[in-house]
């Protein structure tokens, strides 16, 4: 072989292993995909948030309670709060049987909130956020619960979003804490 072919040959074999080689690297540098996770429970709580602010517009005293909702407001649950949980797994949304005032202004009480904690949020370059649970509030906003205040949640005012589409739920009684 002469000398230009063995040249070539060696150029065409090096351009094809670094082809080959970054084919399996790059991969490795490409960022997780951020679907799911508290992504997803996120975007679940603030569709349950609007599900309570949707039945609320139609109270004159805007409180809403999941005990009171009509038809057409449980469907709209199962439509926005209920869809999309495949990504979130065996998660559940948890949703308050307290009545509540929804919107603007209104005291930041938690109306849904995730009980599995996530760690893809805040995305990150290097290494994971730490586990945090999905969380909306009455007034509007979104947010991120550490576990420690999770854990100090009293949940026993919350069910399951699922139960809402299919199920009466009973007004909880506040002096118990029972339905």
């Amino acid at each position: 072989m002469s000398l230009s072919k063995r040249r070539w040959v060696i150029a065409v074999g090096v351009v094809a292993t670094f082809v080959v080689g970054a084919g399996f690297l790059l991969p490795a540098f490409a960022p997780a995909s951020n679907c799911g996770g508290n992504s997803a429970a996120l975007d679940l709580c603030k569709e349950a948030y609007f599900c309570f602010q949707l039945a609320a517009d139609t109270r004159e005293d805007g409180q809403v309670s999941i005990a009171d909702l009509s038809l057409a407001d449980r469907e709209n649950f199962k439509e926005g709060a209920v869809a999309g949980q495949r990504w979130i797994g065996e998660s559940k949304i948890l949703v308050t049987r307290r009545k509540v005032v929804i919107g603007e202004g209104a005291p930041k009480t938690i109306v849904a909130v995730c009980d599995t904690p996530f760690d893809n949020v805040p995305r990150r370059t290097f290494g994971k956020a730490p586990p945090t649970h999905a969380v909306a509030y009455a007034d509007g906003t979104t947010g991120l619960l550490p576990i420690g205040e999770f854990r100090r949640l009293d949940l026993s005012g919350f069910v399951d979003v699922r139960t809402i589409a299919g199920e009466t739920v009973e007004p909880e009684d506040p002096a118990s804490g029972r339905r």
